[in-house]
């Protein structure tokens, strides 16, 4: 996952990003995705004009919504 973003967090920070899903036609309402993630990349903007982010490993993600968890899992990599 790739997060354009003015923050740079250091590379090989442990991060936990969650994503909200508006209204979508015949999903759940209030649908979110969390990810336990892995910093490991950082992309500093080179210019006024350029966007700056950073890479992550997502290790883990949860999809859910305010009842009840709906999957989950994890990556199967393991970090060092």
């Amino acid at each position: 996952m790739f997060i354009y973003s003015d923050s740079e967090p250091p590379t090989k920070a442990d991060l936990q990003v969650e994503v909200s899903f508006g209204d979508v036609a015949e999903a759940p309402k209030d649908l979110r995705l969390s990810f336990d993630s892995l910093v490991i990349r950082v992309d500093s903007a080179a210019s006024c004009d350029a966007l700056s982010g950073f890479a992550l490993l997502n290790r883990s993600y949860k999809l859910h919504n305010r009842l009840a968890v709906i999957d989950e899992g994890d990556s199967g990599l393991e970090t060092s």
